[in-house]
């Protein structure tokens, strides 16, 4: 072992101006950065490698054998040029004079320099574990409102960040601290210096609930009511420009009952209500628009003693009857608007269809209806039925497209 810390003059030589090239290029490393010094101008000179160090290998003048490593938790150093060594516990010129036995086997006087470019972090010391004291409840605008593990010395703001931190709508400057002794705390938590101050970032105790208010936000406005027949009565959020026919199709359509010429519109705060007509208003197009306001209560009222007659009549619309009228007497009631509605020349008779709530469409032999008033289809009427009497000279669509160009609002009832 002495002979391999055994120096010539020459080679002590050597390893002086080594020295002295590396001095000035720490030097000029500190001008370069602004002044501050290497990694290893911090280290102490007896300083012995541990797991952890990161070590530069430079040998000159050969070129190729510069390299890096780390040592290894069992203390080994794995170096690309030269192999695998024991590095722990060795000082850096300890280890530059083991490299350099092991190059000299392959290279003639190679110049080994070993720096430090960076130290391990120390293991921390492991902290105590925190000290749990009770519970304290967080409600409000937080992230995760509950109960809370109480530490030793827990304030106020740490203990909403455990209930996940404030809301974007918390009222910070009004948060609330309910005691055990039923007295309350408000205190004010909305900027760092008061977050400081002891005396608004209390120490809580056990017991203790807190209540982090909600910032005043934007007033929700009421819905509107519909009810009667429609499928799905309820109450609907009466957005901005929802009109009566966009809220009768949130409730589901309209029900064969319904009579869209009497629907009652009762405005938020008012005792008396708006007859609206939706087929007068239809016709209007978009001047038309019913428009709906929060609040609102719309009631669509079942037609009461009225039938709809539509094809070969004089007038089609909507007629009333009397309670237990039959087909025959209704035909036969002598109304003018429904002149030619039996003329067999002109009405196909076999073919008179009525469409009543929740049955399919049937036929009606209206002309031996009328011959033999005891015929078993001569049914009484019910409100809400619709007849249809096709023409016996022209084809036509059908009861289903007659509706629909009756009224533009076929397409509301749930039945079509």
């Amino acid at each position: 072992m002495l002979a391999h810390y055994r120096m010539s003059l020459h080679d002590r030589a050597k390893v002086a101006l080594a020295s002295l090239l590396l001095a000035l290029g720490c030097a000029l490393a500190v001008r370069a950065d602004g002044g501050k010094a290497p990694a290893e101008a911090n280290v102490p000179e007896a300083y012995k490698l541990a797991p952890g160090d990161q070590v530069a290998l430079s040998v000159v003048p050969q070129k190729g054998y510069d390299c890096k490593g780390t040592v290894l938790p069992d203390g080994s150093l794995r170096l690309t040029s030269v192999g695998k060594m024991v590095a722990t516990g060795l000082t850096l010129d300890e280890l530059e004079a083991h490299i350099r036995k092991i190059l000299a086997q392959d290279l003639k006087d190679p110049e080994v320099t070993v720096t430090l470019e960076k130290i391990h972090e120390p293991a921390k010391p492991m902290e105590k574990p925190v000290e749990k004291i009770g519970k304290v409840t967080v409600v409000g605008a937080v992230g995760k409102g509950g109960s809370v593990d109480l530490e030793k010395g827990m304030r106020l703001r740490k203990a909403i960040d455990s209930a996940g931190g404030a809301a974007k709508d918390a009222d910070l400057a009004a948060v609330r601290v309910y005691h055990s002794n039923m007295t309350s705390t408000i205190v004010d938590l909305s900027k760092p210096e008061r977050v400081l101050d002891a005396a608004h970032n209390i120490e809580l105790v056990d017991g203790d609930s807190i209540e982090v208010p909600a910032l005043p936000g934007k007033v929700d406005l009421p819905p509107a009511d519909i009810e009667g027949q429609v499928i799905n009565p309820g109450s609907y959020d009466a957005k901005e420009g929802l009109t009566l026919v966009g809220l009768i199709t949130l409730a589901g359509k309209l029900t064969p009952l319904a009579d869209v010429q009497k629907v009652q519109v009762q405005h938020a705060g008012k005792k008396e209500f708006e007859i609206v007509n939706l087929e007068e208003r239809a016709k209007l197009g978009i001047p038309g628009d019913y428009y709906v306001k929060p609040g609102d209560h719309v009631f669509v009222p079942p037609v009461t003693y009225s039938v709809t007659v539509l094809g070969m009549v004089k007038k089609e619309g909507h007629y009333s009857f009397h309670p237990g009228e039959r087909v025959s007497d209704f035909f036969e009631a002598g109304r003018d608007e429904l002149a030619g509605a039996t003329n067999d020349a002109l009405v196909d008779l076999k073919g008179v269809e009525l469409i009543r709530n929740g049955e399919k469409p049937r036929k009606l032999p209206l002309k031996e209806i009328l011959k033999n008033p005891s015929h078993k289809d001569n049914v009484q009427l019910a409100a809400g039925d619709i007849l249809y009497l096709p023409s016996k000279r022209q084809h036509t669509g059908g009861i289903m497209e007659k509706i629909q160009q009756f009224t533009p609002l076929a397409t509301l009832f749930a039945v079509f």
